[in-house]
């Protein structure tokens, strides 16, 4: 799991919050989210989703909020 987790841009949490947040504390032991911080993109991703993952991937996402909320 800690090799993979360099290739997740996120946890999906239990709707129990007991639950969730046992494995939070799991995965701040065992370094899952620092291993997150270190995203690399598969190769084999398609072109699509790789244009989602930008430095400037933030700015994108509130800008295209933005135009959909005031067209």
């Amino acid at each position: 799991m800690f090799k993979q987790a360099v290739y997740w841009r996120g946890v999906q949490l239990y709707k129990n919050p007991y639950k969730s947040a046992k494995f939070i504390l799991w995965c701040l032991k065992e370094n899952i989210f620092s291993q997150m911080g270190k995203f690399k993109i598969y190769e084999d991703l398609s072109n699509n989703f790789k244009k989602d993952i930008k430095p400037n991937g933030v700015d994108e996402f509130w800008r295209k909020i933005e135009e959909y909320l005031y067209v």
